[in-house]
Parts: structure tokens; C-alpha cells; sequence
């Protein structure tokens, strides 16, 4: 008897240390504000996707089959380039910053057509 209200006192202190670990790490807010801030920082990156005319010149359109798409408008000396890869898919290297989740633009340093 006295083995399992060991047991049992165990397992409910365990249960509420993992239970309050994950509680720990969730911080939606916190993270959505991340989010938001990562949108005002440039990085490096290589995108690959459909090459689409936008409202203001080219765009690189990433998971253009599905609503998770997202659409880099295409800024930068190569940009003029693209206006023979519409409709085609490439990969392009540039400096990405994002202005909302589903858009940004891309500097584009280089391209390269995928086949």
C-alpha cells in the first residue's frame, strides 16, 4: 500500500513538472511580436518559385499551388531579367525581407532557371 501512494505522489509530481515545462515555452504573443519584427530584418536566402508579373514588376511566387503562398516582389539590377522568365520556375539568391507573412521583396544577386 504504502508503494503505491509513493507511486502515485511521484507520477503527480512528474506530471506537473512536465505540464508546467510546456506551459513555460508557449508564449504566443511573445512570438507573433517576434514575428513582426523579423519582417523589418534582411537576410540571405535562395527561393525558388514561379516567376509571376505583380502589381509592381516581377514576382517570385513560393507554393504557388496552395493558400500558403508567398510573393516576393523582385527588386535589384537583375530585375529587369525576369521579364523572360515569366512563367517559369527559378531559383534566385538575394537579400529577402519580408513585409507580412505572405509577401516581401528580394534583392536578387543571382538566378539560376530550374528545369
Amino acid at each position: 500500500m504504502r508503494n503505491k501512494q509513493y507511486l502515485s505522489t511521484f507520477l503527480v509530481t512528474i506530471l506537473t513538472v512536465i505540464s508546467s515545462c510546456c506551459a513555460a515555452g508557449v508564449k504566443k504573443p511573445a512570438a507573433t511580436a517576434s514575428r513582426h519584427q523579423a519582417g523589418k530584418q534582411a537576410y540571405q536566402k535562395s527561393i525558388t518559385g514561379l516567376v509571376e508579373k505583380g502589381a509592381n514588376g516581377f514576382v517570385i511566387t513560393t507554393n504557388w499551388t496552395c493558400k500558403c503562398r508567398t510573393s516576393y516582389t523582385v527588386i535589384g539590377p537583375l530585375a529587369a531579367e525576369f521579364r523572360k522568365l515569366r512563367g517559369k520556375i527559378v531559383t534566385a539568391t538575394g537579400i529577402v525581407a519580408h513585409t507580412s507573412p505572405w509577401s516581401g521583396t528580394i534583392h536578387v544577386t543571382s538566378v539560376r532557371l530550374n528545369e
